[in-house]
């Protein structure tokens, strides 16, 4: 029998076109000035803040938890929920283990910078967020 690896990249001077794809189906829908997938991740990172902020009281945002019953009607100390966002590039690793990994070590990073990271490629990229 026959083993063969086969490798798909893109051709030299094929720029993410994923998050090309993404900014232009963001302008159709009437999100303006959209450059790349870096600020797109931006926005919606801002966007889930904000949204986030309007679920809270302002003294559980600065204490960091809120307090409430949990399923058995006992009194807990709940954390406030909080979003990380990275994006990393396909073509750089060998396996979904490879990237799947990757992706972690950026959205623990996301979290502690409070921002989205995104790994710099000029290649397709793959978007996580949680």
């Amino acid at each position: 029998m026959i083993k063969a690896r086969v490798e798909i990249r893109l051709k030299k001077g094929v720029v993410d076109p994923e998050g090309k794809n993404i900014v232009k189906a963001l302008n159709l829908l009437g999100f303006k000035n959209v450059k790349d997938v870096k600020q797109v991740l931006e926005m919606l990172y801002q966007e889930a803040q904000d949204a986030l902020r309007e679920l809270y009281k302002e003294e559980d945002i600065k204490r960091g938890y809120f307090i409430s019953k949990d399923r058995e009607g006992n009194i807990k100390e709940f954390p406030i929920a909080t979003i990380s966002m990275a994006a990393a590039s396909t073509l750089n690793y060998k396996s979904s283990q490879e990237i799947s990994k990757r992706l972690a070590e950026l959205k623990k990073e996301s979290k502690k910078l409070l921002k989205p990271v995104v790994e710099e490629s000029s290649e397709a990229l793959l978007v996580q967020t949680t």
